[in-house]
C-alpha cells in the first residue's frame, strides 16, 4: 500500500506543518 503519490502526499503536509509552525 506504498505509492510515491501517498508518499509526496506525506511530504506535502509535512511541508505545510512546517511552514504553519513558522508563521
Amino acid at each position: 500500500m506504498h505509492n510515491p503519490g501517498f508518499n509526496d502526499f506525506t511530504r506535502v503536509l509535512q511541508l505545510c506543518s512546517f511552514l504553519t509552525r513558522h508563521f
